[in-house]
């Protein structure tokens, strides 16, 4: 642990625990469809890239409402 904390890797990692969390959790919360809604993963990936700097769980709101809003129109 010392040693991933001493190269900052420590911090990259939880952060890809996280990123990996919220994109399993939209997949789980919306399906395949809901994710295409925002371009697939790597718009889910480009979006959470982006945000860099920003908690992932902080995306998590403007995330869902997006695919809501996607959803919706697709009615």
């Amino acid at each position: 642990r010392a040693h991933l904390e001493g190269k900052g890797l420590l911090e990259a990692k939880r952060r890809e625990g996280r990123l990996a969390l919220l994109r399993d959790w939209l997949l789980q919360r919306y399906g395949s469809y809901g994710i295409e809604a925002l371009g697939g993963l790597d718009g889910v990936d480009h979006r959470l890239d982006a945000a860099e700097g920003q908690s992932p769980w902080a995306l998590l709101g403007p995330l869902c409402r997006e695919i809501e809003d996607a959803l919706r129109k697709a009615e």
